[in-house]
């Protein structure tokens, strides 16, 4: 048994509408051994990004289990990590500079989410009062 191990591993997203399901990820085995480096390549669509969600814990497999170190993978942990295919960080910025962004952008969130409250508690006030 590897360091990591994916058996039979496979991932169906639910029909849209009624519509049928969609097979992300047929049926998948994969030993890693520690120290192993991999890449996982394949054309647009194939599952590389389901199969590395359900390894990372942020999917569970419609089929198979993963496991690492001996133990299933139920979901995220500090063990693992995974950088995401969209850009959540600015490239110019340094990482510090990319951490007081975020940290601005959750407060400049916070701040219009409490003035939203706030009007909408002033314009129930007044409609009391007529």
């Amino acid at each position: 048994m590897g360091f990591l191990t994916v058996e039979g591993v496979s991932h169906r997203f639910p029909g849209v509408h009624g519509g049928p399901p969609t097979e992300a990820l047929s049926r998948t085995d994969l030993s890693v051994e520690d120290n192993d480096f991999i890449a996982i390549l394949g054309p647009s669509g194939c599952g590389k990004s389901t199969l590395l969600r359900i390894v990372a814990g942020l999917e569970t497999p419609t089929t198979g289990r993963v496991l690492l170190d001996g133990q299933p993978v139920t979901g995220p942990g500090p063990d693992r990590g995974m950088v995401f295919q969209s850009y959540t960080l600015f490239p110019w910025l340094t990482v510090e500079q990319n951490i007081r962004a975020r940290g601005a952008a959750r407060i400049r969130a916070a701040l219009s989410e409490d003035a939203v409250w706030r009007h909408a508690a002033t314009h129930r006030a007044r409609a009391r009062i007529g």
